[in-house]
């Protein structure tokens, strides 16, 4: 019996002795998990102040102003710049733009395309434009663009032709009379009615836009000296501004399949950029 008592007696210290250490256990984890502002660096005065300023960095590198990276030019050129566009006027036949300058910046040589005077012969003014601002970069003289955009009778023949004329009279002759250009273009498209060819012409004699036009016919083995028989619109561009003292031509591109204009076009701009003027 005494044995049995005993044998009791030590179960249960043994049952207390673990309690003992389980709590012991749990008050050590406790201490380690205790953490107060003078022995805790997180919650301490510097440690605030060092989680605020890593907080507010992070923040403010969402605001970066990226607006001020300015793109810079290199070799006189426009590189990634882009042209200025003004309204030189806008009324009820439609509006003209002007656009530049592009190519080099530096140059004493200006030249510019008047484009969208006849509506309906819209590839080529679109490819000029294309191909001016894209290739600007390798441009040696300095380009304008003035472009017509005819928002009444678009679609008619005769109307839509009459109105891009008259609002080249209106405000691209004056615009281009008061500027120091070396030579103007005149960009139309050819639907090969009188030659299956592109070509270009000086619908005015004067000696000096016929030598450009000779000069490119040379460069251009595709391209032809060919005078139209009673054009349109020389009477309202390009007359008027020869008569004023300014070298220019008419460039009709032709192409066929349309799809090569661009090609075509480019090409001739390059020849142009090569001219002695």
């Amino acid at each position: 019996m005494k044995d049995k008592l005993k044998q009791l007696q030590n179960k249960l210290n043994f049952k207390k002795s673990n309690k003992s250490k389980l709590l012991n256990k749990n008050t050590n984890n406790n201490h380690k998990l205790t953490c107060t502002s003078s022995s805790c660096p997180l919650i301490s005065p510097w440690g605030i102040i060092a989680i605020i300023a890593i907080f507010t960095i992070f923040i403010a590198s969402f605001f970066v102003p990226y607006h001020n990276i300015q793109p810079t030019a290199t070799n006189n050129t426009t590189e990634n710049m882009v042209a200025s566009k003004e309204i030189l006027g806008n009324d009820s036949m439609g509006v003209v733009t002007k656009e530049g300058p592009y190519g080099n910046l530096n140059s004493t040589i200006k030249i510019a395309y008047i484009l969208g005077q006849h509506p309906r012969e819209s590839r080529s003014h679109n490819a000029t434009m294309a191909n001016i601002r894209e290739n600007s970069n390798s441009l040696k003289n300095c380009y304008y663009l003035y472009y017509i955009n005819v928002t009444e009778g678009t679609y008619d023949y005769y109307e839509g032709r009459l109105n891009g004329q008259k609002l080249a009279y209106k405000y691209i002759v004056p615009d281009i009379n008061k500027n120091n250009y070396s030579l103007i273009i005149d960009v139309h498209a050819s639907n090969g009615r009188y030659i299956d060819k592109s070509f270009t012409f000086v619908p005015f004699s004067d000696s000096e836009s016929l030598k450009i036009a000779k000069n490119l016919t040379v460069s251009l083995k595709w391209l032809y000296y060919y005078s139209m028989p009673e054009p349109s619109s020389p009477s309202y561009s390009t007359i008027p501004i020869i008569k004023n003292g300014t070298p220019a031509i008419i460039y009709e591109a032709y192409a066929n399949p349309s799809n090569t204009i661009k090609q075509q076009v480019k090409d001739f701009i390059m020849a142009v950029d090569q001219l002695k003027l």
